[in-house]
């Protein structure tokens, strides 16, 4: 049968299998115009809000074999309805698969768990119907016994209730157990096969940022190379026409000058290596404040050509963090390169620090851009998701789990058209929050 591309969403037993774990239909037509029913078992996926479902469809004659090999003669009848009185197998006195039960002068209770007798007049003979339910499915047992005595019904209902239980039980545990084996080994695959995939992109994505920072840095290193050049020049005129005993403190003073001017271009050449390891630097301690600051420092030129209005909101003395800081500024420079590219010309971005208690720092990072739609702000920290025409969806995902790692916590806030806030809460000393 070609199902592929069939929707079930709409189904009953679609929908019944979003509250539940494992479930069994009544007897249906479905696509193939065939009585069946469904067993559906359930496999909560690794990712979030997302499950498999296997389904396994069964025709009404195993039903129907069931309800013919019970210990009763010709003259009796048994076969099983569902909970609307609907005819799940052929009825010998009744009707015919999936019709209304013709019985209307029993009233037959779809809560009881017992068995239920009556003793009737049928046919101008009498008989007894009686009726239990089907443990683990929807589905009743009834007969109609017109032969046999009245004491051999509640043991031929024991009996027979019971093997069809276990063999719903029996059939339900080898769907189980196969189907569970192969989805189990295809998640890991593609879990190894994501990892590996998100790994390369991270890699990509941090190189992309240093790519981003490129124009600042030459920015910076060409203020400290525009003075060695300035003076240098002096320093060959004084060597030229001047008397260099007469001027040597003249000559201190700019060696000193350079001297300076390297430190500086040192630093930042350092700053950015560092910046685009790979591995991890490990822990140490730093201030907070100074760290957003040589942030920004990377991005200045993007900044002041937007004309953006940089806040510093920093509480003062603030203790030093004990923490990854390469990671916890690839964070920083992430949520102000984004706030950076939300901002129209002329914007503002404000940063601000503050001691929440003794062992934890809150950052917040709000600017005035374009904001972000309810709809898409619960998707911004997954992978591969972006507001963004050009992006690889992958910056937010990267800082959530950095983050986490780091002991922290990280939330949104945002409203279209006035703005968005970051929100980064981060431990003063780890370790004291391990033990706690």
């Amino acid at each position: 049968y070609k199902l592929k591309g069939k929707d079930y969403s709409q189904t009953e037993w679609f929908k019944e299998m979003l509250l539940r774990t494992d479930y069994v239909t009544d007897v249906f037509l479905g696509y193939r115009k065939i009585p069946h029913f469904s067993i559906i078992i359930k496999k909560q996926s690794v990712y979030r809000d997302k499950f498999w479902l296997l389904r396994v469809s069964i025709n009404m004659d195993i039903l129907q074999k069931f309800a013919s090999n019970l210990e009763i003669s010709s003259q009796d009848d048994a076969f099983i309805i569902n909970k609307d009185r609907i005819l799940q197998t052929n009825s010998k006195l009744f009707g015919n698969v999936l019709e209304p039960l013709k019985l209307n002068n029993i009233r037959i209770e779809t809560d009881k768990r017992s068995v239920t007798i009556y003793d009737i007049e049928f046919n101008r003979k009498q008989a007894y119907i009686a009726y239990a339910p089907i443990k683990g499915t929807p589905w009743i047992l009834v007969t109609t016994i017109c032969s046999k005595p009245y004491k051999k019904i509640p043991s031929l209902f024991t009996k027979e209730v019971t093997l069809i239980s276990l063999l719903s039980i029996f059939v339900t545990f080898i769907v189980i157990t196969k189907s569970i084996n192969t989805l189990v080994n295809r998640i890991e695959k593609a879990d190894h096969e994501r990892e590996i995939a998100i790994a390369n992109a991270e890699h990509s994505d941090k190189l992309a940022s240093i790519g981003r920072l490129a124009a600042g840095v030459a920015h910076e290193i060409n203020n400290p190379l525009a003075i060695i050049n300035e003076k240098a020049g002096l320093m060959k005129d004084l060597i030229q026409y001047g008397d260099l005993a007469q001027n040597k403190d003249r000559f201190t003073q700019l060696i000193g000058s350079i001297q300076d001017s390297v430190a500086r271009c040192r630093t930042i050449t350092h700053r950015l290596l560092s910046f685009s390891k790979k591995i991890d630097r490990g822990r140490e301690d730093f201030n907070i404040n100074e760290a957003i600051k040589e942030v920004v420092g990377f991005i200045e030129k993007e900044i002041q050509t937007k004309g953006i209005n940089m806040i510093f909101d920093f509480q003062e003395n603030l203790p030093k963090i004990i923490t990854d800081k390469g990671q916890l500024q690839q964070v920083l420079l992430n949520i102000i390169n984004n706030a950076v590219d939300a901002v129209e010309q002329g914007g503002t971005i404000e940063i601000k620090t503050l001691l929440l208690d003794t062992n934890h720092i809150e950052i917040s990072i709000k600017d005035n851009g374009i904001g972000i739609p309810k709809d898409k702000l619960k998707h911004i920290f997954e992978p591969f998701y972006t507001t963004k025409k050009k992006g690889t969806g992958l910056g937010l995902y990267i800082s959530y789990g950095i983050i986490k790692k780091l002991g922290g916590d990280i939330n949104v806030e945002s409203e279209v058209g006035k703005g968005t806030i970051f929100t980064i809460k981060i431990p003063v000393n780890p370790e004291l929050e391990e033990i706690k």
